[in-house]
């Protein structure tokens, strides 16, 4: 089976509290965007619609989650009913499976990440005056330096040269590389 996406630019995995995911590959416009749906379908990873996967280990909100080049989700902290989650979780599409991938060391309300060109996941939390990277090869974390600042609520965004752009946050008007 087949479906058109339109307006996606890449293929898309969602993941929601690691219950369900939806795929979808992108279209690509025809020169003179005569839109046949026959030439232009994509199949998808899965049937249309959501399905469900394993369960993690632990539920979690306002986490962050990074897909790594190997196809697998990394999901790292977050908060739950009972309080912060410390942990880390990788979700392997292909054998429906999720595997601990340790304590990042950071914690706070909200979560953001980013993947670095060199393949390692950069982390941190609001309120955090640090970060932590992850590196899927060996699967351990590494604290970063301190930041200049806490941050609540900041970005975290990879730019062009490779370096990463901590942005504001609802107490700052200042960023840093």
């Amino acid at each position: 089976m087949s479906v058109r996406c339109r307006g996606a630019r890449e293929m898309a995995l969602v993941i929601l509290t690691g219950a369900f995911f939806f795929s979808c590959t992108p279209e690509r416009p025809t020169p003179d965007d005569t839109r046949e749906t026959s030439a232009q379908s994509s199949a998808l990873l899965a049937a249309p619609g959501w399905s469900g996967t394993a369960a993690m280990s632990a539920s979690r909100a306002q986490h962050a989650a990074v897909l790594l080049p190997t196809g697998k989700l990394l999901v790292l902290s977050g908060v739950s009913h009972t309080g912060f989650v410390t942990s880390a979780e990788l979700f392997d599409p292909v054998t429906n499976t999720w595997a601990d991938a340790g304590a990042p060391g950071i914690q706070g309300n909200v979560t953001v990440a980013t993947l670095l060109p060199n393949g390692k996941v950069l982390a941190t939390s609001d309120g955090s005056t640090t970060g932590a990277l992850y590196d899927p090869i060996v699967g351990t974390w590494t604290p970063t330096g301190t930041m200049s600042a806490a941050r609540t609520l900041p970005t975290l965004t990879l730019l062009n040269d490779g370096k990463v752009l901590l942005a504001g946050g609802s107490n700052l008007a200042s960023a840093e590389l």
